[in-house]
């Protein structure tokens, strides 16, 4: 039994996998980190935007379905259309009627306001002490950015001459595929009687 469960899971990760998409033209990014310093960290990023980011989880996989956030439940419409936005920009696949991978685990999901609506939130640190995030080496998957006082020190020490370009990625994070071995531990849940 659980050899025919296992086998749809693959079937199902599969398909998932065709659904997702990254804007990231591959081709390009793989020319651009030809002459890059670090081999092994252009190997990373090539292989995790072709075959998808693992998440470095090292805790159970097992199936669990959480309740949503407060504000989630209080702001039914525009949860729904932040998560059809996802599932139309390729970053999400569902709605399913049924798991579509038997271990799946869910984290819930709010929104937080900002300056111009909602941006949704998957609260994977939930429930506290064995949330997806517990599971996650901070070593190796923490970002850190530079400083203002890091910037400005850098832009003096290269001279007068030197210039400086600064972007903002929208939904940066959100460009990253996550590996297909992974899909388990990021679903969302809607119950019929919250949303």
């Amino acid at each position: 039994m659980p050899h025919s469960s296992h086998k749809q899971d693959l079937d199902q990760i599969s398909e998932l996998w065709r659904l997702g998409r990254t804007p990231i033209k591959i081709g390009v990014l793989k020319n651009m980190l030809r002459a890059y310093p670090h081999a092994g960290v252009a190997k990373e990023l090539y292989e995790g935007f072709l075959c998808g980011f693992r998440l470095k989880y090292s805790g159970p996989r097992i199936s669990f379905i959480s309740k949503n956030l407060q504000s989630a439940n209080c702001h039914k419409v525009e949860t729904l259309d932040k998560l059809d936005q996802e599932v139309k920009a390729g970053r999400m696949a569902g709605p399913f009627l049924e798991k579509p991978i038997s271990t799946l685990r869910t984290s819930p999901i709010g929104l937080v306001p900002k300056e111009k609506g909602w941006r949704l939130i998957s609260h994977l640190s939930y429930p506290e002490g064995s949330g997806v995030n517990d599971f996650i080496d901070r070593d190796e998957c923490s970002v850190q950015y530079a400083s203002f006082d890091e910037v400005i020190q850098m832009v003096s020490s290269l001279g007068k001459s030197a210039l400086i370009g600064v972007r903002d990625i929208k939904s940066a994070f959100r460009l990253l595929p996550v590996h297909p071995s992974d899909f388990e531990l990021l679903g969302i849940y809607l119950m019929k009687s919250s949303l």
